[in-house]
């Protein structure tokens, strides 16, 4: 596969050169920002999804997942991890981008919006710099501003109050493929190491209940919600449970630790959901540190009760709502 040139974009808050290429820091005059470089091909708008904007780009977290599980890639799944544990506490710092010539995709922030849709984040809540032909726009983003400088988009999208390093192709359609804040771990890809164990903790969790290649989890829920829970058949084994499952309920659940677990099976127990979510959601909040995981609003209760009921006393880990 062809490397694509790149150009690096230092935030003015750096008090940096504002550009460098591959790894050489260049000493330039600034001369224009990255909307600037990125006008002379196309054209940029700013707005928060909506909803319709937010199912169209929806199935890039669920694809995200299944294709990092595919790859084994604990880096990933690290990064992953811990990015939905910062948004479950707060917003991000930057927007994410998307060139709308290409489709419902984005080129900077996939992860990032993974972990808007792992903590069950409204379309209002995530803000996106569209890219698009020039001269072009798409009838969904007719309330979207218009972009027409590198000022005006820092001060509406509060990049401005970020030390940040942007990363763009510098092909003859120029795109955003990287932002990263200053000064953080995700800054140097060697800094990742020093957390780069948690995605061993999930990826080894996972494992241990897969067989021929599919992951054997035991669903216990309504027969009215099966519909809501969606997954893909070559990555799941699911055996489904219907029965009276209308609220939580801890003795429920303490209840099954106590119990034989002689398949060595992973059980789910789904809550009065009101909305279609997918399995996949639940793979980067695990790790073999815990056996119980809970949504916040408690719709949702993964347990492994393999290692007896001693281990039911074991600190429970909060997940994102990603179903109401």
């Amino acid at each position: 596969m062809k490397i694509l040139p790149q150009v690096f974009y230092l935030s003015k808050k750096d008090n940096l050169p504002h550009y460098r290429a591959g790894k050489e820091l260049h000493t330039v005059e600034y001369d224009r920002g990255w909307v600037e470089y990125l006008l002379e091909t196309s054209d940029l708008y700013f707005m928060k999804l909506d909803d319709r904007l937010l199912n169209q780009f929806r199935h890039t977290a669920w694809t995200y997942i299944q294709n990092i599980w595919q790859d084994q890639s604990v880096k990933h799944f690290s990064l992953l991890n811990q990015l939905a544990n910062i948004r479950i506490q707060q917003p991000f710092d930057l927007p994410l981008f998307s060139d709308h010539r290409a489709g419902p995709t984005f080129t900077c922030g996939s992860s990032r919006f993974t972990a808007e849709i792992l903590c069950g984040a409204e379309a209002d809540q995530i803000p996106v710099f569209f890219q698009t032909a020039k001269g072009v726009r798409p009838p969904e983003l007719e309330t979207a501003i218009p972009v027409i400088s590198t000022h005006q988009a820092e001060e509406i999208s509060g990049m401005d109050q970020c030390q940040f390093l942007m990363n763009m192709s510098q092909s003859l359609t120029p795109t955003v493929i990287g932002t990263v804040l200053r000064n953080t771990i995700y800054e140097a890809d060697s800094d990742y190491s020093t957390f780069e164990e948690q995605g061993h903790f999930i990826v080894n969790f996972w494992k241990k209940f897969t067989q021929d290649n599919r992951i054997n989890l035991t669903v216990s829920c309504n027969p009215e919600v099966r519909h809501l829970i969606h997954y893909n058949e070559n990555l799941w084994n699911v055996k489904f449970n219907f029965g009276d499952m209308h609220g939580f309920s801890f003795s429920e659940i303490l209840g099954k630790f106590n119990q034989p677990n002689p398949n060595n099976e992973l059980n789910l127990f789904v809550y009065d959901i009101t909305q279609p979510f997918s399995l996949e959601y639940l793979m980067p909040w695990t790790t073999t540190n815990s056996v119980w995981y809970h949504t916040l609003n408690k719709k949702i209760n993964l347990f492994d009760t393999t290692r007896g009921a001693a281990t039911s006393c074991w600190p429970i880990v909060s997940m994102g709502n990603f179903v109401k």
